[in-house]
């Protein structure tokens, strides 16, 4: 079964962009509302926030935040192992 992915209206890839431009906390700022929007749509562990974990947890680890940047990389590797496994 597919699942819809929404986006707000307007999307551009916005925190991609002002990564690119040299701003690194908007864009991690950008993240962490989507992360949070996305967990209350498809709820705390649907593997189509895997996507949004990997982009927060790249973000810290550009600011230097390795720590919270392997905790988030491994809540994304738990969501896409179980959307492997269990089909």
């Amino acid at each position: 079964m597919k699942q819809t992915v929404y986006r707000l209206p307007g999307y551009t890839g916005l925190p991609e962009n002002m990564q690119m431009q040299g701003n690194i906390m908007k864009p991690l700022d950008s993240f962490l509302v989507s992360l949070e929007l996305r967990k209350r749509f498809y709820g705390e562990k649907n593997n189509i926030l895997a996507g949004t974990y990997m982009a927060v947890g790249t973000n810290y680890k550009n600011i230097g935040k390795y720590d919270l940047a392997l905790k988030i990389y491994l809540n994304c590797r738990k969501l896409i192992y179980k959307q492997i496994w269990e089909k």
